[in-house]
């Protein structure tokens, strides 16, 4: 689905655009984390065949994979034209050309999308209804955290969600947030965020509000897959 939606900008632009995935992981098998060469070979094989592409940038681990040393996973059978991608991002890292990291609102499994309230109910076959993170007091007092987000956001006139992108964006170095979408108009939304800019006032006011929050570890492959 996602390559017949991007073919025509690919093929249109491809050279202009990053175009970066993930693998690594095994869902529904007794190796839910799995980096081996054969593994990786095969997913990029198959996302290569399903973008209708010749390359791809920048390829990700989804998950580390403590089975799989990460000297085995070179570039070496993964090459689909002369310029090899995954020596070109080691190339890019070296310079210091920026890094990637994904966006707080998924890094907190939608608590930074302002959408829950202490009367949420997460389905039971929802890995979050057995999280402790959203249960109880931890809860509470992480939504009492959004609360005092949302309320900042308001002030700049974007949502909590969006406060999360550019908040990503304010961290030295930062040049790129992995966000996720399951409609237009929440991609219209993440790209608005890449224009608010975060004074230095503005982080610090956020690490005040954020002071008795409690850290929140996310899904796990073995929890999900």
């Amino acid at each position: 689905m996602l390559g017949k939606a991007l073919r025509e900008e690919l093929k249109r632009d491809h050279d202009n655009l990053v175009l970066a995935t993930k693998g690594g992981i095994k869902p529904r098998s007794d190796r839910p984390r799995d980096s081996r060469r054969e593994w990786l070979t095969q997913a990029i094989e198959d996302s290569l065949r399903y973008l209708d592409v010749d390359h791809i940038d920048l390829y990700q681990i989804h998950w580390p994979d403590p089975k799989a040393p990460a000297d085995g996973l070179g570039p070496a059978g993964l090459r689909r034209r002369r310029e090899d991608p995954a020596r070109r991002c080691l190339e890019l890292r070296r310079r210091g050309d920026g890094r990637l990291l994904p966006d707080p609102s998924g890094r907190t499994s939608g608590l930074l999308t302002g959408s829950f309230t202490p009367e949420t109910t997460i389905e039971k076959t929802d890995w979050r209804s057995r999280s402790s993170a959203f249960t109880e007091e931890t809860f509470r007092r992480n939504l009492a955290v959004v609360d005092r987000l949302k309320d900042f956001a308001a002030g700049k006139g974007i949502s909590v969600g969006q406060l999360a992108i550019a908040w990503t964006f304010a961290q030295p170095g930062m040049r790129v947030a992995i966000v996720g979408a399951r409609k237009a108009a929440s991609i219209e939304a993440s790209l608005a965020a890449a224009e608010v800019d975060l004074t230095a006032e503005d982080l610090t006011e956020l690490d005040r509000l954020t002071t008795d929050a409690v850290p929140v570890s996310g899904a796990n492959p073995e929890g999900v897959a």
